[in-house]
C-alpha cells in the first residue's frame, strides 16, 4: 500500500486517540429535570416536601438523597417515596424544625433504564434574609474507562456473532455450493469453532459487567452490604438485572446450537441449529438496545429502541462480517496462496451489495439516534459525548473509503469512473489485488476502533435537554387561534422559567353569543421531556363590556410556576360553555431560558426535527432500493425458469467445454503460423 495512504490512516487513528485522551473527566448530565420548590429559591419557611422529576425512571433501592446545611451537618428526611405510577417522580418529606440557612440536597440516582448512576445537587434557602450567593452546580466525575472497555468487548463479541452467521449462510455456503471451493468448508469450520469460544467469552464477560455494576452501587448502599449481596440485589430488584439474567441464559443456549451444527455439518439439523443461533444473536442485540440511552427517550422510546436495534444489527452485518471473514479466511489465504483469487472473489466479492446496504442503514439510523441523544449541532463540538461521536463518524468515513477501495480491487467496474477521470485503462484498479489481505486487516482494525468509540459513548451521559438549546424557532409574545365560533388568544409574561402570568382571552365572533362561558382551564405538557400533563384552572378578571367595545373579551389568568422549564410547551386551552361541548385550542408555546444564551458556534437550534426528516427520507430510499432489487432478482429467476433449470450455468459449462475442446486446435494453428511447413522442392 502506498506510504501516503498508510500515513493518512495513522493520522486519523492518532487524532481519534488524542480526542478521547483529552477527555479526563465528563460532566454528568444529571438527569434532574425540575424540582418543586424550584432549585435556587429562597423560602420564608421550610417546605413540607421536595418533589423531584428525572428524565428517566430511577430505582429507589439503589438511589440516595442527603440533606446538608452549609456547615455539612446531615438532616435525615422523614421519608423518601418513588412514585409507584411514575418512577421519574420522587417525593422527599423534609424534616421538621429546620433552622434558617442554606441547604443542599445531594442526590445520586440509579437509572432503571440503562443502569447508569448520575449525581447532582439542589440548593434552597430558608428564611427571608438568607442569601444563596454563587454556587457551582457542576458535578465532575471520572471518565468510566473500565466500563467503556467492558462495553467495547461486549459490542465486539455480540456484533461479531451476527456477522459470523451472516458469513456462513450467505457467503461461505454459496461459495462452497456454486464455486466448488473446499476452502469455504474449512473456513466455515474455523468460524464455528471461533463462535463457540466467543459465546463462552461473552458469558464470562457478563459476570464482569455485573460485578462492575454492583461496585458502582455500593456507595449508595449500607456499608455492611458486600459486593456479592449488591450483585444479587441488582439481579432481583432492577430492570438491568432482569435483562442481564436473560442474556446469561441465552448465551449457553446459543453455544449448544453451534456445537450441534459442528457435530453434524452440512445437514438439516445443522441448518436448524444455526438458524436458531441467528435468532438468539439478534435477541442479544435487542437486549443491548433495551439497556441503551434509547430506552430513556420517553414517549418515543419504542421507536428509538427499534432504530437502535436496527443500527446494531447493521453494524453486525457489516463490521461483524468483516471481522469474521478476516478470522476465517486470511489464515487459509496464507496457507493456500493458489486459492487466493477464486476465494477472494467468492467471499469478499459477494459481500459488496450487503455491505453497501448495511452502511446506508448504519448512517441513517445513526443520524436518527444522534438527534435523540444530542440537543443541537453545537453539542457535537462542546460536549464529551458529542466529540467522541464526531470521532466515531470520522472513523466510519475512513473505513468506508477503505471498503470502497476493496470493492474497486474485486470489481474493476467500480473503479472505472475514477480511472476515467485519471485517464487510466479500462481494467485499471488503484492497487493490485494482492493488497486485499492487508486492506481487509486495516478495515477490520478501523471497525474495532469504531466499536471502542461506541463503548465509550454508551458509558457516558448524553447531551440532550433544554439546557443545551440556545436558539428557538417562532418565539412570539402572543398567539391566537380561531376554533368554532371562538377567537382564543394566549400570552405569558415574563415568559421565563419560574413565576409567570399566563393570560387567555376567549370571545365569540357571533352576535349574539351562542352561550355564556362557564369555565376556562388549561392543560400544560412539557414537550422536551416526558413529565406528564398538569391541569390548571384560570381566574376571570372583572370585566364590563361597553357598547364601544363589543368585541372585547374577558381575560382569564393563571399565576404561578407552571412554566418551570425553558423550551417547548403544549398549552391546551379548554373553554366550557353552557349547553355546548368544550372548545379546545392547542398552542405550542416556547419559554425562553432565564440566562442570556451563549453565541452559537454552528447552530443552537434543536437537532431532532432535522435528523428525523433525513432519516425518514433516507429510509424510504433504502426500502425502495431493496424492493427494486428483489423485483429484479425475481424477474431474472422467472426468466431462468422459463429457459430451463440452471440454464445459465449449463450454458457456461458448455461454453467452457467448447473452449477446452477448441484449445488444442488453436494451439496447433498458432504453432503452424509460427513455424510454416517447408515448400516441396521443384527440382528432380
Amino acid at each position: 500500500m502506498p506510504k501516503h495512504i498508510n500515513r493518512f490512516i495513522i493520522a486519523i487513528i492518532a487524532t481519534f486517540i488524542l480526542t478521547i485522551g483529552s477527555i479526563s473527566t465528563t460532566y454528568a448530565h444529571a438527569g434532574l429535570v425540575k424540582t418543586d420548590p424550584p432549585d435556587g429559591t429562597v423560602l420564608d419557611s421550610p417546605p413540607e416536601v421536595m418533589n423531584m422529576w428525572f428524565n428517566e425512571p430511577i430505582t429507589g433501592d439503589f438511589s440516595s438523597f442527603r440533606l446538608l446545611d452549609i456547615n455539612g451537618q446531615v438532616f435525615e428526611f422523614a421519608k423518601i417515596v418513588v412514585d409507584p405510577t411514575d418512577a421519574k417522580h420522587v417525593t422527599l418529606y423534609m424534616p421538621a424544625n429546620m433552622p434558617d440557612g442554606v441547604y443542599s440536597i445531594n442526590w445520586s440516582a440509579h437509572s432503571s433504564v440503562d443502569g447508569h448512576i448520575t449525581n447532582g445537587l439542589v440548593i434552597i434557602g430558608i428564611g427571608a434574609n438568607t442569601e444563596l450567593g454563587t454556587i457551582d452546580r457542576t458535578v465532575e466525575v471520572p471518565t468510566p474507562w473500565f466500563e467503556a472497555i467492558l462495553r467495547w468487548i461486549n459490542f465486539t463479541l455480540l456484533t461479531s456473532f451476527t456477522g459470523a452467521l451472516v458469513v456462513i449462510f450467505f457467503i461461505l455456503r454459496r461459495a462452497a455450493k456454486q464455486d466448488d471451493l473446499d476452502t469455504a468448508v474449512s473456513a466455515e469450520n474455523r468460524l464455528l469453532t471461533t463462535l463457540q469460544w466467543g459465546t463462552a467469552a461473552a458469558w464470562v464477560l457478563g459476570f464482569a459487567l455485573l460485578l462492575y455494576q454492583a461496585s458502582t452501587l455500593l456507595r449508595n448502599l449500607p456499608e455492611s452490604v458486600t459486593l456479592i449481596e449488591a450483585s444479587w440485589q441488582i439481579i432481583a430488584n432492577s430492570r438491568w438485572g432482569t435483562l442481564w439474567l436473560l442474556r446469561q441464559m441465552l448465551l449457553p443456549l446459543m453455544a449448544a446450537f453451534i456445537f450441534l451444527a459442528r457435530q453434524k455439518p452440512q445437514t438439516k439439523t445443522a441448518n436448524l441449529g444455526l438458524s436458531i443461533a441467528t435468532l438468539i444473536s439478534l435477541t442479544l442485540l435487542l437486549l443491548l438496545s433495551l439497556n441503551s440511552h434509547a430506552a430513556g427517550i420517553g414517549q418515543e422510546a419504542n421507536i428509538a429502541i427499534l432504530v437502535d436495534w436496527l443500527h446494531l444489527t447493521s453494524v453486525g452485518v457489516w463490521l461483524g462480517s468483516l471481522i469474521s471473514m478476516a478470522i476465517a479466511l486470511l489464515p487459509i489465504l496464507r496457507q493456500q496462496k493458489a486459492q487466493f483469487l477464486p476465494l477472494a472473489k467468492a467471499t469478499w466479492g459477494r459481500f459488496g451489495t450487503t455491505a453497501a446496504f448495511s452502511v446506508a442503514a448504519i448512517i441513517l439510523t445513526g443520524i436518527y439516534s444522534s438527534g435523540k441523544q444530542l440537543a443541537t449541532f453545537d453539542t457535537f463540538l462542546t460536549t464529551p459525548y458529542g466529540r467522541i461521536l464526531s470521532g466515531k463518524i470520522a472513523l466510519l468515513l475512513v473505513m468506508g473509503a477503505v471498503g470502497l477501495l476493496n470493492a474497486m480491487l474485486l470489481h474493476p467496474k467500480v473503479a472505472r469512473p475514477l480511472g476515467w477521470l485519471l485517464q487510466k485503462p479500462k481494467e485499471w484498479t488503484p492497487l493490485p489485488l494482492s493488497r486485499l489481505p492487508k486492506l481487509v486487516l486495516i478495515e477490520s482494525g478501523l471497525g474495532l476502533l469504531i466499536l471502542m468509540a461506541a463503548g465509550l459513548v454508551t458509558a457516558m451521559p448524553n447531551a440532550r435537554g433544554p439546557q443545551y438549546v440556545t436558539q428557538y424557532n417562532h418565539v412570539v409574545d402572543s398567539m391566537a387561534q380561531e376554533v368554532d365560533d371562538l377567537l382564543i388568544s394566549l400570552s405569558a409574561k415574563p415568559n421565563l422559567p419560574g413565576s409567570n402570568v399566563i393570560s387567555i382571552r376567549a370571545s365569540s365572533i357571533r352576535r349574539p353569543e351562542p352561550a355564556p362561558v362557564l369555565r376556562v382551564f388549561a392543560n400544560l405538557t412539557y414537550l422536551e421531556e416526558d413529565l406528564g400533563t398538569t391541569t390548571v384552572e384560570t381566574e376571570k378578571e372583572a370585566f364590563n363590556r361597553t357598547s364601544l367595545d363589543e368585541l372585547a373579551a374577558p381575560v382569564y389568568r393563571i399565576g404561578g410556576t407552571q412554566f418551570s422549564l425553558p423550551g417547548r410547551w403544549l398549552v391546551e386551552v379548554h373553554v366550557r360553555r353552557e349547553g355546548m361541548p368544550d372548545t379546545v385550542a392547542q398552542f405550542e408555546w416556547t419559554v425562553l431560558p432565564s440566562a442570556e444564551p451563549p453565541v452559537p458556534i454552528v447552530s443552537g437550534r434543536p437537532l431532532s426535527p432535522i435528523t428525523n426528516t433525513i432519516a425518514a427520507v433516507g429510509g424510504a430510499f433504502i426500502l425502495l432500493a431493496i424492493f427494486t432489487l428483489l423485483i429484479r432478482q425475481l424477474t431474472n429467476r422467472t426468466r431462468g425458469n422459463r429457459r430451463g433449470p440452471s440454464s445459465t450455468r449449463l450454458e457456461q459449462k458448455m461454453l467452457h467445454t467448447k473452449q477446452q475442446k477448441a484449445e488444442p486446435a488453436l494451439i496447433a494453428v498458432s504453432q503452424s503460423l509460427q513455424n510454416p511447413p517447408e515448400k516441396p522442392s521443384t527440382h528432380g
